[in-house]
């Protein structure tokens, strides 16, 4: 989206009133994003016998995002069991418990602190650097919102925060009844 003059390094009075050179920046996604890093660790025991078996696992994962304050952590708690009881029934148990603990997710869609959007619509002659120096005006109000669906992605990331914390519990059991080598039915709970 360039609409305009052409980009010669000409001086003109810049978002922040100032004289500046009217230039191309450079890419601005890899000044604003950091590498992101997760590590998954799990531990699993199980056991089985002529007619049963169980299984228990636990892992833990930690992620670092993309944006410096973005981060996860997740913690799973697997137990799953089988047996047979006889020739005809047959049960299957399962129970996982999932705790995860988010801070800063990245805001998405047109939500004013959408910093993937605000860069992908930044004029071409806006400094990252200039945003993240002016984050707040004098008043301690955003400096750089030009509508209500955009605004400056150093302002999202300083005060737009975020953090939640879930706990979940799934389960499945089973019973399947064996009527015949080749006719069977399940319930499933």
């Amino acid at each position: 989206w360039s609409w305009g003059p052409k980009m010669e390094g000409q001086t003109v009075t810049n978002w922040l009133g100032v004289s500046a050179p009217y230039t191309a920046q450079p890419s601005t996604f890899p000044i604003f994003y950091t590498d992101g890093h997760s590590a998954i660790n799990t531990v699993s025991f199980d056991g089985r016998g002529e007619n049963s078996s169980i299984r228990a696992s636990f892992t833990n994962q930690n992620g670092q995002g993309i944006i410096s304050t973005n981060k996860i952590a997740k913690q799973t708690l697997n137990l799953r069991g089988t047996t047979k009881l006889g020739k005809i029934f047959e049960l299957d148990g399962k129970i996982t418990y999932i705790h995860a603990k988010g801070k800063d997710r990245p805001y998405l869609g047109e939500d004013p602190a959408n910093a993937g959007w605000a860069i992908s619509t930044l004029p071409r002659n806006v400094p990252m650097s200039e945003l993240e120096a002016n984050i707040v005006n004098a008043n301690n109000i955003e400096q750089w919102a030009w509508d209500k669906t955009v605004g400056n992605p150093y302002w999202a990331k300083e005060f737009k925060r975020n953090q939640d914390e879930r706990n979940r519990m799934q389960s499945l059991f089973s019973l399947k009844t064996n009527f015949s080598e080749k006719i069977n039915m399940t319930i499933v709970r």
